[in-house]
């Protein structure tokens, strides 16, 4: 049988059809916070946001202390624009851990959302200078300032990117790069990443389907390409566990 860990495999390369398989058979059956969770994962992985929320409901109710859970929960909220109940969790789990990256992260990108560019950016340069993984809020960072207009600053930090002369260790992905060029509006260059990263079987694409930030290419013909590379295009047809 699959395992836990054999199932994140599969979602991060994209093998939607073995993920939902198992999931069919195990997730009716087991109870567990961690398999909820995976199943919350799945589900947003194919932009199934509204279902998703339950299960990550689930997997919180059975682990309530959980701070990656409680983040995730406030992620889901932001990912079906419910921007109010999003803002109220990240500040419930940044109280239970002041650094949490994806908390913080989370927090400014629903401030993004909302317009609140100038929060935002501030809420991800106290990060920056309060912790050692800075590095990872970059894509974050440069997005928000290029939505600000602030273009010089975009590209300086997008040279620097795509030289991976950032960080020893990290390294921006092509779909870091593709954010970056999405706040700068320029299309061409988010396509050719994103294609990159399908070429290249890159995981973190899968979230082009549940982060509201890319719903604004989601009327451009080459994102059904995208779909198409990513074996999404019988996802309708997949045999889904109900609520």
């Amino acid at each position: 049988a699959q395992s836990i860990k054999g199932i994140s495999v599969a979602l991060r390369t994209h093998k939607y059809v073995e993920a939902s398989d198992w999931f069919a058979d195990v997730v009716e059956k087991e109870t567990d916070a961690e398999t909820c969770y995976f199943y919350f994962l799945f589900l947003n992985m194919l932009g199934r946001r509204g279902s998703a929320l339950s299960w990550i409901e689930k997997a919180l109710a059975l682990d309530p202390a959980n701070t990656l859970y409680n983040a995730e929960l406030a992620r889901a909220y932001y990912i079906n624009e419910q921007y109010a109940d999003a803002l109220e969790q990240y500040n419930y789990t940044l109280g239970l851990d002041t650094v949490f990256l994806p908390a913080i992260e989370g927090k400014g990108c629903t401030l993004v959302a909302i317009d609140q560019l100038k929060k935002a950016h501030h809420e991800f340069e106290t990060y920056q200078t309060s912790v050692s993984q800075e590095q990872e809020n970059i894509p974050h960072l440069v997005y928000i300032a290029a939505r600000l207009g602030m273009n010089d600053t975009a590209e300086h930090f997008l040279e620097e990117l795509q030289l991976g002369s950032t960080s020893d260790s990290y390294i921006a992905s092509p779909v870091d790069i593709a954010l970056i060029f999405l706040g700068m509006k320029r299309m061409d260059e988010v396509f050719f990443y994103l294609q990159r990263a399908a070429d290249d079987k890159i995981g973190k694409l899968h979230f082009i389907l549940a982060d509201p930030v890319w719903d604004k290419i989601k009327g451009d013909p080459r994102y059904s390409k995208l779909l198409n590379e990513l074996n999404l295009s019988d996802i309708e047809n997949m045999s889904l566990v109900t609520e």
